[in-house]
């Protein structure tokens, strides 16, 4: 349980003393509740936050981008956060950041809402690759970093066949060790195959290989499955 009234006082006094975090405001999305939203609105007016894409050349924060993405959360859930990242209009601005927001929100839900900001990245992620790979985190993170959520086999078969697409591509190493790294969550035996067939990552990602392999295993001895060698 959580102190609303407590919540509310830190934001407030973070906000004032400039000490605000991001994680302060994805720390209330994950409380799924809509009675925050008028606070982070007033304050969003209050301190003007920025509506920036990123962090500007000044260290400025785009507190107000981010503001806008966990009151949709908080209103319309994970169903607002689909729209405001694939709608014409809005993508191009919020997509990262909705990402950004489900991965912390470790639901089955939250990994369906993915894959539709990908869209059309599960079939050709090479269109899009820099947000393929954003999604390949967003998987990673919620997939295979405990605790993580139970999903249907078909959701874990899309989220996989995605990945092995992606891991197909000409990568750097930075970008197949994070691919390999959301394969832990979701891979099997095929995954294992293609894992091996690459290259051997350089450091510092060198050895990310072998204990994906392992937790792939683990996972699939536990679903009672036997891998092979």
């Amino acid at each position: 349980m959580y102190s609303f009234e407590a919540i509310v006082n830190s934001l407030r006094r973070k906000a004032k003393d400039n000490t605000l975090e991001v994680e302060h405001l994805l720390g209330v999305a994950q409380t799924g509740d809509p009675a925050f939203v008028a606070l982070i609105r007033s304050l969003q007016s209050e301190h003007s936050w920025s509506q920036e894409h990123v962090i500007n050349e000044q260290g400025i924060v785009p507190f107000g981008t981010w503001a806008d993405v966990v009151c949709r959360y908080l209103e319309e859930g994970a169903r607002g956060i689909v729209l405001l990242g694939t709608s014409p209009d809005t993508r191009s601005k919020y997509a990262t950041f909705c990402l950004a927001l489900l991965e912390g929100i470790k639901t089955a839900d939250s990994v369906a809402a993915v894959l539709q900001i990908c869209g059309s990245l599960t079939e050709c992620p090479e269109s899009d690759l820099p947000l393929a790979i954003e999604c390949a985190s967003a998987f990673n993170r919620i997939l295979s970093l405990k605790p993580s959520p139970v999903i249907p086999e078909s959701l874990r078969s899309q989220v996989r066949n995605f990945l092995h697409k992606l891991i197909a591509l000409n990568l750097s190493d930075s970008q197949r060790g994070l691919v390999i790294c959301g394969l832990r969550g979701v891979g099997d035996e095929s995954s294992i195959a293609l894992i091996r067939a690459g290259m051997p990552l350089a450091h510092p990602w060198s050895g990310m290989e072998k204990s994906a392999i392992k937790a792939i295993k683990r996972r699939l001895r536990a679903s009672g499955r036997n891998p092979t060698k």
